[in-house]
């Protein structure tokens, strides 16, 4: 291995010892979205393409909003289904 991948590596336990550390939250996780290849439908109509993506909202105006709300959504206590899974319990 070269040395920037042997520090890469160092750097990336020392990050999931933190994120551990911190525990888990009911905010949104960043590195959720690291790797996620963007949703693609083969054989979409570019008027399909355009009715399923322009239907979705302004993310400039959520994200705004997100930062307005933010107390609001850490105050927050999780539901059940988000604390043990709906999957797990078929919780609804």
């Amino acid at each position: 291995m070269t040395e920037f991948s042997l520090i890469a590596d160092q750097k990336w336990a020392e990050l999931e010892e933190v994120k551990n550390l911190l525990g888990k939250e009911n905010l949104l996780d960043p590195f959720e979205f690291i790797g996620k290849e963007p949703r693609v439908i083969f054989g979409e109509s570019p008027d399909q393409f355009y009715n399923r993506t322009i239907h979705s909202g302004n993310i400039g105006v959520l994200a705004l909003d997100a930062n307005s709300s933010f107390i609001d959504i850490s105050l927050t206590l999780p539901k059940l289904p988000q604390t043990f899974g709906e999957s797990d319990y078929e919780l609804a």
